[in-house]
């Protein structure tokens, strides 16, 4: 009983005015803002009149809602309303203001309700409702037990033509259709003789139609919520790795100024114990000396107070007796000493530095506004090398607003990968220009497809991975190569280019690299054209298998470069060998159509296209087999030209082949085991130009269909 209490005590807090504390009821009419918050008639109007300009500010998010007409242009909260009947039924004691039974309409508790009667009874005639052989179907529940559907199945229920025919004392007759015209709810009497001509629909119906209505604005709300909260996510992680960074150069400061006192008291203790030495050596060099000088002095106290007391006491005979060793020894006593050097040792004293400088010295503050995101790798070399020679590109550091940044704590990371199970790693140098601009350079030493990964501070930029092709030659300076017609497959033996003999000569070939070694690239050729071997384990050909191209390879090898390592080109001349297959996970692509346009094709429609991936667990051709990935929707925007709908019907092509997307490390949040783009340019907001995703861009349908075509869809 005391959480059915507990729900009609929550059922009260929601019908009462929050201004003056009143329950909501007939005088005071619970009228809904634009906001959604709910307040009485009598307090909206006081607010008004404080107001004086037509618009209402809500008390609680002050959010304005425009009332033209004073307040009766605000809609009335019907839902309060019926939650107001609903707890006056409730309290109801018998007393004559309290309503009465539905049935016997005496003033009795009203315990009991049936929804199929849509009416309240008390316990004598719900008794009698109950075992009514023609209301033994019905559902009758005690109001005591009342749960939030019942309520609000009530609500629904309790809803009464508002005819202009009716008067306030006929017996409220419910409502049976809804009047498309009009967009009102009527009754059977009502459809007859005021909306005769009108088309009108069921009830239910009605319900299903502004139901559809609604859930399409629910959506595009919906749709703005996931933006904002994939924004507010990544503004999450941003003030963690913000707070991260100060916690880390805090600790850095520490640690710099613990080695600092180190090193001083280091110096400290060295010079300490250097004095300490120097004491001790001085010391007893000084008690050598005054022990040497006292010994002397002795000597001579003694020499001088014997001297005395023979002259003091005056007697001749002792004086003869002892004059000669008495002057012999004051002649001893009367030699100067050595006193030379008189100061053997030099007084000692610590100059200290000029230490000013060292408030700053150790280090400085380095700040970065860098959205490695936003940050782009451009230039031919990013998707076209030549083995041999030298290629670059360039990496562009760009802040949130898209505008090129430079902080020098900016790591740049450039990574190039063989496609191909050869594992040919090509070796990168960055060189930071110092302006937000870092020039990338490598030389490739093999032809084939890579793929490049360039990151900032360790996130990928915007585009990353890209993909890289490497010929053998610059087809720039290739000469003019006639195809001889008795020449097979080309072994991979070296570069070859043909060319034209003297005349009334054959037709040969010459490898670039050494015209000596003709005839034995004529035997390799004969040789390849006799037996057959494959470009890729350079072996004789097992199980072969012929490419669109005409190239052959070994079965095993060339279905480990597809497969495995999703190589859908020919290793050889790099033909496109049909769709490729992704890992995208299982999900959904759906779109639909809308009247208003993206920036730059004012006047089209737009095509708004929908994908929705729920969570679930990698497979063995992710990177984390077993690992959760979290599921994500995601909203892309297409002109409705006729490019536009070439675009859609490609992207189709290439959803269904799971190559939109892949499971990887967010770009944004920087979240591992996300759904993340699979390197197809989409369009993510209707505007804000190329630095944010948007419209208008006239190169991006190009773009994309460029994008499209690398993976095999045209």
């Amino acid at each position: 009983m005391a959480q059915n209490e507990s729900y009609f005590d929550e059922v009260k807090k929601e019908i009462t005015c929050t201004i003056c504390d009143y329950q909501f009821n007939e005088v005071k009419d619970p009228r809904i803002l634009s906001c959604f918050h709910t307040f009485c008639k009598d307090c909206l109007e006081d607010w008004l009149r404080e107001q004086q300009n037509g618009r209402v500010s809500c008390p609680l998010c002050r959010k304005i809602t425009e009332c033209p007409d004073g307040i009766d242009s605000v809609q009335p909260n019907l839902f309060c309303r019926k939650m107001v009947e609903l707890v006056e039924f409730y309290s109801g004691n018998g007393r004559e203001e309290f309503p009465h039974c539905s049935n016997c309409d005496e003033s009795k508790p009203l315990k009991f309700y049936c929804s199929d009667c849509n009416c309240f009874l008390c316990d004598t005639c719900a008794m009698l409702h109950k075992n009514w052989k023609s209301f033994s179907d019905h559902r009758i529940k005690e109001v005591g037990k009342f749960e939030c559907s019942d309520a609000q199945d009530f609500a629904r229920r309790a809803n009464y033509c508002l005819g202009e025919q009716h008067n306030e004392d006929e017996k409220k007759i419910k409502i049976k259709y809804f009047c498309e015209e009009c967009s009102v709810c009527v009754c059977r009497d009502c459809v007859l003789l005021e909306h005769r001509d009108h088309d009108y629909i069921s009830i239910e119906k009605g319900i299903e139609k502004k139901k559809g209505e609604l859930d399409a604005k629910l959506q595009e709300v919906k749709r703005n919520r996931l933006c904002l909260n994939t924004h507010k996510t990544s503004v999450e992680t941003r003030r963690v790795k913000v707070n991260n960074s100060i916690d880390q150069a805090t600790n850095e400061v520490h640690r710099l100024a613990e080695h600092c006192i180190m090193l001083i008291r280091q110096h400290e203790s060295s010079v300490t114990e250097r004095l300490a030495r120097e004491r001790a050596d001085v010391q007893g060099a000084f008690t050598k000396k005054l022990t040497s000088l006292n010994e002397k002095l002795a000597e001579i106290d003694r020499g001088l107070a014997f001297s005395e007391d023979v002259l003091v006491r005056r007697n001749l005979p002792e004086i003869l007796n002892v004059k000669t060793i008495v002057e012999r020894r004051l002649q001893e006593l009367s030699n100067p000493f050595d006193f030379m050097p008189v100061l053997e040792y030099t007084d000692v004293r610590y100059i200290p530095k000029d230490v000013s400088h060292l408030k700053d010295a150790p280090g400085r503050l380095v700040s970065s506004t860098t959205a490695p995101f936003l940050s782009e790798a451009h230039g031919r070399g990013l998707t076209e090398g030549v083995k041999g020679e030298d290629c670059n590109f360039t990496v562009t550091t760009k802040d949130s607003r898209g505008t090129t940044t430079y902080s020098e704590i900016d790591k740049i990371e450039v990574e190039i990968n063989s496609v191909l199970p050869s594992n040919i790693v090509i070796k990168t140098t960055v060189r930071d220009e110092l302006d937000g601009h870092y020039s990338v350079h490598y030389r490739p030493t093999s032809p084939g497809e890579f793929t490049v990964s360039v990151k900032v501070s360790e996130i990928s930029v915007k585009g990353s991975p890209f993909m890289l092709t490497v010929r053998s030659e610059n087809r720039s300076r290739k000469k003019t190569r006639p195809k001889p017609n008795y020449l097979g497959k080309l072994p991979i033996v070296g570069s070859f280019s043909y060319t034209r003999m003297s005349s009334g000569a054959s037709e040969s070939l010459v490898d670039e690299t050494s015209s000596s070694s003709l005839a034995n690239n004529l035997r390799a050729v004969k040789l390849d054209k006799e037996k057959g071997s494959c470009p890729i384990c350079l072996d004789s050909l097992t199980n072969p298998r012929t490419l669109l191209c005409n190239h052959s390879f070994c079965g095993p090898c060339i279905a480990e470069a597809r497969d495995k390592h999703k190589y859908n080109k020919c290793p050889v001349c790099f033909e496109f060998q049909g769709v490729v297959k992704g890992n995208q996970p299982p999900g959904e692509m759906t779109h639909h159509l809308e009247s208003q346009s993206v920036s730059g094709y004012e006047g089209y429609g737009t095509i708004v296209i929908e994908y929705n991936f729920q969570s679930g667990i990698q497979g063995s051709e992710h990177r984390n087999p077993g690992v959760r990935y979290q599921g994500t929707k995601r909203q892309a925007y297409l002109p409705n030209t006729d490019v536009g709908k070439e675009v859609l019907q490609l992207l189709k092509r290439a959803f269904d082949a799971r190559l939109v997307f892949t499971i990887g490390t967010s770009g944004t949040t920087g979240l591992p085991n996300q759904i993340v783009w699979n390197g197809i340019r989409h369009k993510t907001s209707r505007r804000g130009g190329y630095g944010g995703f948007g419209y208008p861009d006239p190169d991006y349908l190009r773009q994309v269909k460029e994008d499209l075509a690398a993976k095999g869809i045209r």
